[in-house]
């Protein structure tokens, strides 16, 4: 949600704005597969989305005209997320099946710089400072400097991470498949403290 209006994806392959106020559509625009994760606002009047077969799409807010097109590689269901450099200029930031993290420019989707894991990520990537900050299925959390992709440290916490971290106050949690919620060092990844869930969550 920004500027009074409601972004949202579809299973038909479209981008979707509506007015806040009262739900009038606004503008619909088709990237061609199904979208599966939530879009992103970015800078420079940007949504970002990503499709199930891995094309990471920049449409303008005001009329949802198409600015740029990336292949990202294979399915992406978690959101983007977006960095901004000290000299103002944003990274997007995705995750995909194919174990990659992508930091894209966000003025003309150019890749960046990659980060490579050893399984498929399914989640969003957190940002905290100049990091960022993810788990996969490959059972690890994630810290990469956000500038040029450089992994800084990785955690092994014994099961699949498939959703997204939060971070605060240094602090980066998240569930994982063995039913555990876990509390990491954002800047290290050391794994502070685990807790039993409840069951099935």
């Amino acid at each position: 949600i920004g500027g009074g209006t409601v972004y949202i994806r579809s299973d038909t392959g479209a981008v979707h704005a509506i007015r806040l106020a009262d739900g009038a559509p606004l503008w619909r625009t088709s990237v061609g597969a199904p979208v599966e994760a939530p879009p992103l606002l970015a800078g420079h009047g940007l949504v970002v989305a990503a499709t199930a077969d891995g094309v990471v799409v920049a449409l303008e807010r005001r009329d949802g005209a198409p600015r740029w097109r990336t292949n990202a590689g294979d399915r992406v269901t978690g959101s983007a997320n977006v960095w901004r450099a000290p000299d103002g200029l944003e990274t997007v930031l995705v995750c995909g099946y194919d174990g990659l993290l992508y930091g894209l420019s966000a003025l003309t989707g150019e890749r960046q710089w990659t980060y490579e894991t050893g399984n498929m990520i399914n989640g969003s990537p957190a940002v905290w400072a100049d990091t960022v900050l993810f788990g996969g299925c490959d059972a690890r959390f994630h810290v990469v400097r956000a500038s040029d992709g450089t992994g800084l440290a990785t955690t092994d916490v014994g099961s699949y991470i498939a959703a997204s971290p939060a971070v605060a106050d240094g602090r980066v949690y998240a569930g994982h498949y063995g039913g555990v919620l876990l509390c990491a060092d954002a800047a290290t990844g050391k794994v502070h403290y685990g807790r039993q869930s409840l069951e099935g969550v």
